[in-house]
C-alpha cells in the first residue's frame, strides 16, 4: 500500500490518447455548421460538439468538400 503514495505518479490520461481540452480548442475553429476532419472524428464530435469525419484518402475528402459540406481550413 505504501507503494501506491510513492512517485512516479499516473497520469489521468486514457489510451486511446484523448486529451479534451485540445480536442475543444481544435473545434473552435470550426463553426457550428462547417465540418472538420480528423483521425479521431467520434473524440471531436463528442468533445468538441462539431460534425466531424473520418481523415482518408483525399480523393475522398475533396468529394466531400465539392458536393457534401465544406471543411474548415484552419491552417
Amino acid at each position: 500500500m505504501l507503494l501506491a503514495f510513492l512517485p512516479p505518479r499516473t497520469r489521468p490520461v486514457a489510451y486511446p490518447p484523448y486529451f479534451p481540452p485540445i480536442l475543444q480548442q481544435a473545434a473552435s475553429f470550426a463553426k457550428p455548421n462547417e465540418l472538420t476532419a480528423s483521425d479521431q472524428p467520434w473524440a471531436m464530435a463528442w468533445y468538441g460538439q462539431r460534425q466531424c469525419v473520418w481523415l482518408s484518402n483525399p480523393s475522398d475528402l475533396i468529394k466531400i468538400h465539392d458536393y457534401q459540406n465544406r471543411f474548415k481550413r484552419c491552417c
